[in-house]
């Protein structure tokens, strides 16, 4: 008797597809991948953050955490107390609940003793202001983290206004960027200084950039540099100096005009 796979060969062919299970495109990427944990990871941080309260200070904005406090850091120099003057807020602390102000977890924001040059040993960034914490605490340092990715550009005074990259974007080492801003209207401004620098480091080891003297059309065509000290956040600055009059002659002075953009990454 003949088998009757070779009888009806075409009966082999289904047989085979039937064993054969459907996995849709997409699916084959394990979910225990870096790729799938990564954005699994991003999704929960998005979710948590719309959560979040939004706190204004000192031309910027930033998110924390709705159990948390910001409480502002006062300072009065010795002749303002004799005089009766009121204390000037210098900076701001971001704390848990039921952290006392001397406490160890702790988040500061600008204040009287701000340097990260000074604090080695802290997680410290310059956007705009330093913003620093200092403890090993899981919870405050993975905050601390988050906090820095809300942090936006509200400056009501500013002359330039940066529009690309855009808050949080991801710019990539060694291609071309277009930087793109505009001016604040009946300014007639034709030459601005252009830098990029990384949040992250001293001032000068983190410059990536520095345009002097470049047409003010609105955009600037930038070649990424291949290596950067970080993957930031950096910060993108315009500004034209615009000299005046000085009594006596001997001394300058000039009127500075400025914008900055929001927090981006390079990687």
């Amino acid at each position: 008797m003949l088998d009757r796979n070779r009888r009806f060969p075409q009966l082999a062919v289904v047989f085979l597809l039937a064993s054969i299970s459907y996995v849709p495109a997409g699916v084959l990427a394990s979910p225990s991948s870096p790729q799938a944990a990564e954005s699994n990871q991003a999704s929960a941080e998005q979710a948590e953050l719309e959560h979040w309260k939004t706190y204004e200070w000192g031309g910027f904005s930033f998110r924390y955490p709705p159990e948390w406090q910001v409480a502002p850091q006062y300072y009065q120099t010795p002749p303002e107390e004799l005089t009766g003057k009121p204390a000037s807020v210098v900076g701001l602390t971001v704390s848990p609940p039921g952290e006392p102000r001397t406490g160890r977890r702790l988040i500061s924001i600008g204040g009287r003793q701000a340097n990260c040059v000074a604090s080695p040993s802290c997680k410290c960034v310059t956007i705009y202001i330093e913003i620093e914490t200092c403890n090993p605490d899981t919870e405050t340092t993975r905050v601390f983290d988050l906090m820095l990715t809300t942090i936006r550009d509200k400056d009501p005074a500013a002359s330039f206004r940066i529009t690309s990259p855009a808050a949080q974007d991801r710019l990539h080492p060694n291609t071309h960027y277009t930087i793109r801003w505009s001016t604040k209207p009946r300014l007639h401004i034709s030459k601005v200084s252009l830098i990029v620098h990384d949040t992250t480091r001293y001032w000068r080891d983190g410059l990536v950039l520095d345009a002097r003297d470049i047409p003010n059309t609105g955009e600037y065509a930038w070649l990424i540099p291949n290596s950067v000290p970080s993957r930031g956040p950096f910060l993108i600055e315009i500004s034209y100096l615009k000299p005046m009059g000085a009594e006596p002659p001997a001394l300058s002075k000039s009127q500075i005009y400025a914008g900055r953009s929001n927090p981006f990454y390079i990687y």
